[in-house]
Formats: structure tokens, C-alpha cells, sequence
């Protein structure tokens, strides 16, 4: 069955009834986020939505959440590119730029498996040249709290990059 319209139109809390044109909402007392949320797809008992542009699976009673596939889409690189959200990237080869997206959000994430072979000596920690490294640019947004491009050093580092804030900006998680 192919759905193109809203299959709710309106929520109801407890007897009001909340009109909203652009959602679905789909479960007993599920609810929108406010009277004119847009974009707002909701899921679950008695949930409430998060509001304009997000999609809420279960409620504070939910123990487990089951997807099937990846989130994330992957990509192998071996040339400079701008970063996207939500992308594993695989990335190769030596003196190029992975730059970070321009308008990030906090909970942004990228994940990067580099498989670099051009390094000093035969240990993976041993570290890369400089002129064989691969940089990932900052695109105006701090990482690791410095305003300075990060160098991918050492020859297969596997981590994630996820943007927290302005000050902050992207943090590495993981790493190895």
C-alpha cells in the first residue's frame, strides 16, 4: 500500500483536538509537539512529537527500538569532497581534504575508516608524513574546541566525528 497523503491530519489531547496539516500520527493518544507543527511524524501509545522536521519512535516506557538497514549511507573516497551528515565515509590515498558540512546541528555525526598504506615503517601507529596526510577541514566550525583543521596521522584510524556546538563543534568519539 503506497500512502501519499497524512494518514492523520489532527491529535487529539485529551478532549482537544490539535489540527496539523503536515504530520502523521499513528498510535493510541499519539499527539503533536504543538497545534502547527510541520513535518512532524510521531509513532507509538500516548506518544507526543518532537517538534517541526523530527520523527518520534515510542515514548518514555520504550525499552527497545529495531531498525532494519543502516542509517547511514557509505561512500569510498580517495579525493577531496565536502562531508555530508550521516555518512560512512572509507576513505584512501594521501594529501587531500575531507571538509565538514557548512551548517551543522548539534547530534550531526560522520564516520570515517581511513585505509592510509604510505606510512613511516611497517607498525599502523607509526606515523603519516605530512605531505600524505589527509586533513579534515573544519568549515568554519571548531573541532575538538580548537578553530584548526584536523590531520588524519597514523594509518588506519576508524572514529566518529559528531557536531555538539558552536564552541565545542565536532568531537571525535572512538578511535583506534
Amino acid at each position: 500500500m503506497i500512502i501519499q497523503e497524512p494518514i492523520i491530519t489532527s491529535s487529539i489531547d485529551g478532549d482537544n483536538i490539535k489540527t496539523n496539516v503536515s504530520g502523521a500520527y499513528i498510535g493510541y493518544e499519539a499527539t503533536s509537539s504543538n497545534p502547527t507543527a510541520s513535518n512532524e511524524l510521531v509513532f507509538g501509545l500516548g506518544t507526543v512529537g518532537y517538534g517541526n522536521n523530527t520523527a518520534t519512535i515510542g515514548n518514555s516506557n520504550t525499552i527497545r527500538t529495531k531498525l532494519y538497514g543502516s542509517i547511514y549511507e557509505h561512500a569510498e573516497v580517495s579525493s577531496s569532497f565536502t562531508a555530508s551528515k550521516f555518512m560512512v565515509y572509507t576513505v584512501s590515498g594521501s594529501g587531500w581534504t575531507m571538509h565538514m558540512p557548512t551548517t551543522p546541528i548539534a547530534g550531526d555525526s560522520i564516520k570515517v575508516s581511513n585505509f592510509q598504506t604510505n606510512a613511516t615503517g611497517s607498525d599502523r601507529f607509526r606515523s603519516i608524513e605530512e605531505a600524505n596526510r589527509i586533513t579534515i577541514g573544519r568549515s568554519g566550525e571548531n573541532i575538538m574546541g580548537l578553530a584548526q583543521d584536523m590531520q588524519i596521522d597514523y594509518p588506519s584510524p576508524t572514529f566518529e566525528l559528531i557536531y555538539t556546538n558552536t564552541t565545542r563543534g565536532w568531537v571525535v568519539i572512538g578511535g583506534g
